[in-house]
């Protein structure tokens, strides 16, 4: 009994005790409480889901696995189809995807390729024009489509961005009615694009030959070799469009398996008779074979010198020479006499365009980076990406393909003297030679037209993929060899890690790459031209605008309201909704204007990106536009941002008006979308004598714990007052930062409140942000006082300063103290007192000693 006694009076003995003002204090504890009790419900609710889950997890993964067993019970009959017989169907299957999912005429130069198989007007055929006839005359006969059947698929594209990587809009280089895949319309297409990859898939034996001649030892490399040509998405790409390149690659792959039978077994009449025909073959096809003839003919020095056969090779160079000539005279000669060079290169730079400025360091980083990215996959008009993982999994095989390759050759390098190490060796060179002249061309080009499509050297994969394969193998090898040690017992070295070894990893490196290449035309490039889906209504998120362009509305708008610099792209999302049919389509034009009307940024353009113009949108269906325009590097600041929205009549010329809700005629629509912020430098005023706001070691209370003056710097002639403000913490709002000239009756005489040109919501914590008051006012004989001070627009709210009055904070007192019905309201700083005598004469004590009396001049452009 005296102990419950002792817990019921306790509390009763406590109430007594505890002030009134304590309740406070009992809440807490009762809210404190509650919010354990709450946690703990939480926690014991967050433990039985995650129970629940994992029962549901354990049940669906012993499914799989039943499922799985189940599977492999079943006896499946065995295709009789080799490894690389497999290879190449993947190919032939991922080419036709990339061939039924790409539109008409949207992969690289296809329609220049086709338009001079068609025999259309030369003016169409671009840089094509430059390349040898004989793809055009064995597959022109193919190519005749009648105009009718063109016409739906060759209205261009005139705001298309090739080479535009990053941006989101224009990917399309025509304008269609239906942005799908490959239309029922034109069989001829899909006809000589089916072809093409064929030609591709024929090379495949040839380059696992390749492999097999350079690496006897280990067949691995023959099949990695073919897959990383196979499974190279940008392989499938160009393979699965109507060019040249497959029927070249072909040839030039037989050639190059011809050149190193030769170089291995020694001179074969009917060895080196198929490899002069296969080259000749690749001359007439493409134009970047032509750079392999250096190899070929140092290749066949190497082989008569070793066999002694200097009669038959002069006999084969001849044979060359009069087959070059008897098969591409004419051509030659066309060349020679329109552009001066017998191969149309002068031609060729006059149509791409020279180079304006010579290529730096910086230039050629940017262009090694398109580079890694074309050799793996950039699609379309050479501005639409592969997934991020495809190039993740690209630079591990190239990093670990060559270092695997250079530490090859050094090693073989190192025991040179062995007879089968010398024979590797000599067997590498043509490859390493073709390889390192198809990377020195493409350097001369860069180094003199304005584009080089990083793609020419892929003509070149007979030497690239066995190299790299090598190389990878190599890796394979020594990985294999230091974690999992062999029996010491083996006589070889070869022979310490098994062919067997390496086999699940050569296949799990081309399965993961096949995944990727066939994954490819399904989530990159079909999506890439699939014209937007309607929306039902209007997100949550979105501003909400009205403004009528004839028969489209703009209904809203988001942005991220956040502050850019110059140069920076700026994505905006546009909703749009069609309010009745029409025939026409108009064009989009949307850009950045300056405080002053001048344009910092613009783009145009067919709106959702030019993938469904006008004509086509349904009345009543709302769009998602998707924009993203670049500032000027040029742009000044700080200022908003405001995106000026206008709709062009393209057929007639001519701005469509836009209206308000109640058909009023507006001027302009203009959005706000964040601010423009020069760099932090050119906000920094140097040269010039700064007072601090604290003295010792007192601090400097904000404005409403955001806004802090640090420094300042006042001009006695020009009455001009320089203040550094800072934010302290993210600001939520738009401030307006005022400088008050109080009398001694704290009357207000003089003033210049200022909205800062960058508004403060976009200041990043302890950025100095520097602020003009022009306090130039005369005043009449008198003591005053200037006062610092912040407050909210439109409702005039001031922000108080923490930390009181700030009597404590006087810099230094005035020889005659302000009587005490002046004293500082909590909302203002005061900086500094002064005198106006009888003669109009500035005095202070005070800046006397902070700032000596100095004319400062202009140096950096303030916030004002």
């Amino acid at each position: 009994m005296s102990s419950e006694q002792n817990t019921s009076e306790t509390p009763m003995a406590d109430a007594k005790l505890t002030p009134q003002g304590d309740e406070n204090s009992v809440r807490d504890e009762r809210l404190t409480l509650r919010w354990r009790t709450a946690a703990a419900l939480w926690v014991r609710r967050s433990v039985a889901a995650a129970q629940v889950l994992g029962r549901l997890s354990l049940r669906v993964y012993r499914l799989l696995l039943y499922l799985w067993q189940r599977f492999n019970a079943i006896h499946w009959p065995k295709l009789p189809f080799t490894p690389l017989q497999w290879l190449a169907l993947g190919f032939v299957f991922g080419g036709a995807l990339f061939a039924l999912l790409t539109p008409p005429f949207e992969i690289g130069d296809e329609f220049a390729h086709f338009a001079r198989l068609q025999g259309r007007p030369a003016g169409e055929w671009g840089v094509v024009a430059y390349q040898p006839p004989l793809y055009y005359a064995v597959f022109g006969q193919l190519g005749r489509v009648s105009d009718e059947s063109l016409r739906p698929y060759l209205q261009p594209n005139p705001y298309v961005r090739p080479f535009d990587l990053f941006g989101t809009a224009n990917k399309n280089l025509f304008l269609r009615d239906n942005q799908g895949g490959l239309p029922v319309g034109l069989p001829v297409l899909a006809l000589l694009r089916l072809a093409n990859v064929a030609l591709v898939a024929l090379a495949l034996w040839p380059i696992a030959r390749i492999g097999a001649l350079i690496a006897p030892q280990r067949p691995s490399v023959a099949l990695l070799g073919a897959a990383l040509l196979a499974f190279n998405p940008m392989m499938m790409a160009l393979g699965a469009s109507v060019n040249n390149f497959a029927a070249g690659l072909l040839a030039l792959s037989w050639a190059t398996y011809g050149l190193m039978r030769a170089v291995r077994q020694g001179w074969h009449w009917l060895n080196v008779s198929l490899t002069l025909m296969a080259v000749v073959l690749a001359l007439n096809l493409h134009s970047a074979a032509w750079l392999s003839l250096p190899v070929i003919v140092l290749a066949g020095v190497w082989i008569a010198a070793c066999d002694r056969a200097w009669l038959r090779y002069g006999v084969l160079l001849l044979s060359l020479v009069a087959l070059i000539v008897l098969s591409l005279g004419g051509w030659m000669s066309d060349n020679l006499a329109q552009h001066g060079d017998p191969w149309g290169l002068g031609g060729l730079l006059a149509t791409v365009g020279a180079r304006s400025m010579p290529l730096d360091v910086v230039q050629l980083l940017e262009n090694f980076g398109l580079f890694r990215a074309a050799y793996w996959g950039v699609f379309g008009a050479d501005n639409v990406l592969a997934s991020p993982l495809v190039y993740l999994v690209a630079d591990l095989v190239t990093f670990l393909g060559l270092f695997g390759l250079i530490f090859t050759v050094a090693q073989l390098y190192a025991i040179r003297d062995f007879t089968h190490a010398r024979r590797e060796l000599i067997g590498l060179l043509p490859l390493l030679g073709l390889a390192l002249l198809a990377m020195i061309l493409y350097l001369v080009a860069l180094a003199t037209a304005r584009h080089a499509p990083p793609q020419m050297v892929l003509l070149f994969m007979p030497a690239f993929g066995p190299l790299l394969a090598v190389g990878l193998v190599e890796v394979y090898w020594w990985g294999v060899f230091l974690f999992m040690p062999p029996d010491r017992s083996f006589v070889r070295a070869g022979d310490a890690v098994p062919h067997e070894a390496l086999v699940p990893l050569v296949r799990g490196n081309w399965q993961v790459l096949a995944l990727l290449a066939l994954l490819t035309p399904i989530t990159i490039i079909a999506p890439q031209y699939q014209p937007p889906a309607p929306l039902t209504d209007l997100p949550s998120s979105v501003t909400r605008v009205y403004a009528r362009y004839g028969p489209i509305e703009l209904l809203g708008y988001r942005a991220a309201d956040r502050r850019y610099l110059p140069g920076e792209r700026v994505p905006i999302t546009l909703y749009w909704r069609a309010i009745e049919p029409t025939e026409r389509d108009y064009m989009l034009s949307v850009g950045f204007v300056s405080p002053d009307g001048q344009e910092i940024g613009k783009l145009d353009s067919f709106p959702l990106g030019g993938r469904l113009r006008t004509s086509q949108w349904p009345p009543g269906a709302i769009y998602e536009d998707h924009l993203e325009v670049r500032l000027s590097l040029l742009a000044g600041g700080p200022y908003p941002l405001r995106l000026q929205v206008t709709w062009w009549d393209r057929e007639a010329q001519a701005r469509v008006p836009a209206q308000d809700e109640r058909m009023r005629d507006l001027p302009a629509v203009l959005l706000d979308v964040g601010a423009l912020a020069v760099p932090l430098a050119q906000n920094v005023d140097i040269g010039r004598a700064f007072a601090d706001l604290a003295s010792g070691n007192a601090s400097r209370p904000p404005f409403g714990e955001g806004l802090r003056p640090n420094l300042y710097t006042f001009d006695r002639y020009t009455r001009l007052l320089r203040v550094e403000w800072q934010a302290i913490q993210p600001l939520l709002d738009d401030y307006t930062l005022f400088a008050h000239v109080v009398d001694q009756r704290g009357q207000v005489v003089a003033q210049d409140d200022v909205r800062p040109a960058l508004p403060t919501r976009y200041w990043r914590i302890s950025e100095p942000i520097m602020i003009d008051y022009d306090l130039q006012r005369r005043l009449p004989p008198g003591q005053y006082e200037v006062l610092l001070g912040v407050y909210r627009w439109p409702s005039l709210e001031r922000l108080p300063l923490q930390g009181g009055f700030l009597s404590d904070l006087r810099l230094i007192e005035e020889a005659t103290p302000m009587p005490e019905e002046a004293a500082l309201p909590p909302t203002t700083y005061r900086l500094f007192g002064f005198t106006i005598d009888e003669n109009g004469a500035f005095i202070s004590s005070e800046l006397d000693v902070l700032l000596p009396e100095t004319t400062p001049e202009s140096t950096a452009a303030p916030e004002k």
